[in-house]
């Protein structure tokens, strides 16, 4: 797994609106701060535990935009077929595209049968990937809680007067600003740490504090090997569910334009336009994709 890769713009679209929701869910929290900082910060533990989720919510959106799709157009062969025009006699006019139409249909069914079974393994996946992410959450947090314990003590000694649980939060929400062991040392961090404390923290208090910190290195390590497989997966995911919805809208151009082609069927207009309004979408979200 790439751990520099930042935020793409599908992902991030969405980032800053549930990014908490999926912290919140391992369970992670932080500030608001903490959470705007994630974004910029492709190296950082918080964002290399978001990508996967991120991106299997992302495949679940634009899997519902291909199940619109799929609904829209069996409704245009329900339409069609109640309409009688299927069963017309093979010398009425149009017997031709009445067997083109009998093609697309039986390539639809198909279609949706393999449909089903991608929207079980999406469901799956979602499902594995995020227990997986889950431990390697609750490990984090637990370092964490150990590490405050360590450091509320220091801070007292030093004058300030905070409780671990505030010492815990401080420390998560400051490793939202760093990217590795080093970036522990930068202003950002210790501004962010102090104002969960209340107080600035001068220099001899960050040497005191940093041994005492966890090892950040050592769990982006931890959540790269964890997420590396669902990575590729989401990704995998992503183009197949893409080609489901390309191939969908490509099924409801077909479709029009065979029922154009006969003479002696008419649309029900208003039926449509209410049938249509399931396609109102940003049907070019992640890409390859039809408009509507």
């Amino acid at each position: 797994m790439d751990d520099a890769r930042p935020m793409d713009s599908d992902t991030s679209t969405y980032s800053l609106i549930t990014a908490g929701q999926i912290l919140e869910k391992y369970p992670l929290y932080l500030n608001e701060k903490a959470r705007a900082s994630i974004p910029r910060r492709p190296g950082c533990v918080y964002h290399l535990l978001l990508q996967v989720p991120l991106r299997m919510l992302l495949n679940g959106i634009i899997l519902q935009q291909a199940h619109d799709y799929q609904v829209y157009v069996q409704k245009l062969f329900v339409d069609y077929l109640l309409s009688g025009e299927s069963s017309r006699d093979e010398s009425a006019p149009g017997a031709l595209t009445r067997e083109d139409l009998e093609a697309e249909r039986i390539k639809v069914v198909e279609l949706s049968q393999a449909f089903q079974a991608f929207e079980r393994t999406h469901a799956r996946s979602m499902s594995e990937s995020q227990e997986a992410l889950t431990i390697v959450a609750r490990d984090w947090r637990e370092a964490v809680e150990a590490s405050a314990l360590r450091m509320a003590p220091v801070l007292k000694k030093a004058g300030i007067s905070t409780t671990a649980n505030s010492v815990f939060h401080g420390v998560m929400d400051a490793f939202a600003h760093v990217e590795g062991r080093l970036s522990v040392q930068s202003e950002e961090f210790w501004d962010s740490f102090g104002e969960r404390c209340g107080k600035a923290i001068d220099e001899p208090l960050r040497k005191a504090l940093l041994p005492l910190l966890p090892d950040v290195t050592a769990f982006i390590k931890q959540v790269q090997a964890s997420a590396t497989v669902w990575d590729v997966r989401a990704h995998e995911q992503g183009d197949e569910v893409r080609r489901f919805r390309k191939n969908y809208y490509d099924a409801i151009l077909k479709t029009g334009e065979l029922l154009a082609l006969l003479p002696e069927y008419r649309k029900d207009e208003n039926r449509d336009v209410e049938n249509r309004e399931l396609l109102y979408f940003d049907a070019h979200l992640g890409g390859d994709a039809g408009a509507s």
